[in-house]
């Protein structure tokens, strides 16, 4: 019986249910971020840039109430940029994220950087505490874009 491991992702997934993470500030990897800044740098696309995401735990997706939503918002040379690079809304009706959206799920509750795949990206962890597991109501889940 395999207990390691899904011990490991229990651990990570409380961790990342229990921890909001403020994330990037659209400046150049490396650059200094102000005193008190938001801290967490993230280049989702590979640009050498800051990127920003954020969740939006109590957005509606259609008609479903709460379901929750993550918007990043990409940065340049001259910060984040919304116009210049068009921001992504993800929740889990989007391609390529796990489950569905359901009333109550908060999608984007907390949110974790890390390149999990190691290739050149970094990528997201999105916690969803309200998710429905089977017949567990409520369990929670981690998605990682």
């Amino acid at each position: 019986m395999k207990r390691a491991p899904t011990l490991a992702i229990l651990a990570l997934l409380v961790w990342v249910l229990s921890t909001p993470i403020p994330l990037a500030r659209g400046l150049p990897l490396g650059a200094a971020t102000p005193a008190g800044g938001a801290g967490g740098e993230a280049d989702f696309d590979g640009d050498g840039f800051s990127d920003l995401a954020i969740g939006a735990v109590d957005e509606d997706v259609g008609n479903l109430s709460d379901a929750g939503a993550v918007n990043v918002i990409y940065g340049d040379d001259g910060g984040l940029s919304p116009a210049l690079s068009p921001n992504e809304v993800w929740t889990q009706n989007s391609l390529n994220v796990a489950g569905a959206a359901e009333p109550g799920d908060q999608f984007g509750w907390a949110l974790a950087i890390e390149n999990f795949n190691d290739d050149a990206y970094d990528d997201l962890a999105i916690g969803v505490p309200d998710e429905d597991l089977g017949d567990i109501p409520n369990a929670g889940a981690v998605n990682v874009i």
